[in-house]
């Protein structure tokens, strides 16, 4: 079993203290000028890196004083149980990884994703997101959501909780369409609901990871996972956000990337779906209650079309 030098390389560099992923763009980006790669630059001494690099100061040539054997050994031990486990790696800028990730993200694009699943990056896609704990009205929005797209071909994309991401996923499978799971922490860690796995294995569902193979769940992950749903999607769909919930803080980077943005609020919990309206987001459904499937249709089927307003609320992720 062979298993990829630079797929060992990266995984190493991001599991060393200090090194995220715009420093490891950098990295990247150095070594691609010079005609090197990442196993060069984790193997190098630090005069070599000097003589080759040119900057004493530059955290690439700084590099041995962060990263050592242990990372290395888990890097390889994480590229190992994934080859096993049949989990292929994208390198971002190699075949098969999302163009729309660096368009939309630059520097802060995942440096790789682990993808379990049917690779479905030529369908448009949708985001849908909300709360945790919605309404039963919710949920079924959410599904409506998850359908629609579905009947219109698009993929949609969500977080995989419970509540909407859930209910979203579920309502694409159950139309027959595809959906993409993008966690908040480590693929190897992850355990789908078994309708979930089915989808995965029968070609209508992918599950994606853009943080090393066994990382816990945690709200950094959650928060920055966010910001991944909204670079995927053309269009998003906000269900019953919350002031302190990710899906509100994925409608703001959706508004942002100048991307349609659809909310519907819970009953009685107007002031954040307002706020989100003020920037640019429009009802999610019409006035007999249900989605507004044509809306939904003509947004996915532009791509974006530029950068819009960035609004001024909370950042947490809570929900």
């Amino acid at each position: 079993m062979e298993l990829n030098p630079d797929i060992i390389a990266a995984f190493a560099l991001l599991a060393t203290h200090g090194i995220g992923r715009v420093a490891f763009a950098r990295m990247r980006a150095a070594v691609d000028r010079v005609g090197r790669d990442l196993t060069w630059l984790l193997e190098s001494s630090m005069q070599e890196r000097l003589a080759v690099l040119g900057d004493p100061a530059a955290p690439e040539v700084l590099l041995p004083e962060r990263c050592g054997e242990r990372e290395r050994r888990h890097a390889e031990d994480w590229a190992r149980q994934l080859d096993l486990a049949r989990i292929p790696v994208r390198l971002r800028g190699a075949p098969g990884y999302p163009r729309d990730l660096e368009r939309f993200l630059g520097d802060a694009a995942p440096p790789f994703l682990c993808m379990l699943g049917d690779e479905r990056w030529d369908a448009p896609r949708a985001g849908v997101v909300g709360a945790r704990q919605a309404q039963a009205r919710g949920l079924a929005l959410a599904r409506q959501c998850g359908a629609a797209f579905a009947e219109m071909g698009a993929t949609v994309v969500s977080g995989g909780a419970d509540g909407v991401d859930l209910a979203a996923h579920r309502g694409a499978v159950l139309e027959g369409g595809g959906t993409v799971v993008v966690l908040p922490q480590g693929i190897l860690g992850y355990a789908p609901p078994r309708w979930l796995w089915e989808a995965v294995r029968n070609g209508r569902g992918l599950i994606v990871s853009e943080w090393l193979p066994t990382a816990p769940w945690s709200t950094a992950e959650a928060v920055t996972r966010n910001a991944t749903i909204s670079a995927l999607s053309r269009a998003v769909c906000v269900i019953e956000p919350r002031k302190t919930g990710g899906s509100v803080r994925t409608a703001r980077v959706a508004i942002a990337q100048g991307k349609p943005v659809f909310v519907e609020a819970a009953p009685g919990a107007r002031s954040v779906a307002d706020a989100l309206m003020h920037g640019g987001a429009r009802p999610l459904a019409g006035a007999d209650g249900r989605v507004c499937v044509d809306a939904l249709r003509a947004a996915v089927a532009q791509p974006p079309s530029g950068r819009g307003l960035q609004l001024d609320l909370p950042d947490r992720t809570d929900a």
